[in-house]
């Protein structure tokens, strides 16, 4: 068994996100030390209504809010932009 963690170019937040592959599946690790409630809970938030209300959005594996981490769904390399 063999991981990974790869750093992913992000946008121009304080987040900064990494992809963890383990066993032939992956997810998106997001940290973010400034902003926590903007750059993740607010994100959290978003993600559970979108998600309740059937429109595709990475699922929330796992988080800790106080340490500014969440873990989510890796859609891959598909960017929205591109698929438009």
């Amino acid at each position: 068994m063999e991981s990974k963690i790869l750093p992913i170019a992000g946008d121009a937040s304080f987040r900064k996100f990494y992809r963890f592959i383990s066993n032939k599946s992956s997810k998106i690790i997001v940290l973010a030390q400034k902003e926590k409630y903007k750059n993740l809970i607010a994100y959290s938030g978003i993600n559970k209504f979108l998600r309740d209300h059937k429109i595709h959005a990475p699922k929330l594996y796992t988080y800790n809010f106080s340490k500014g981490l969440i873990v989510i769904e890796d859609f891959g390399d598909t960017s929205f932009y591109n698929e438009l």
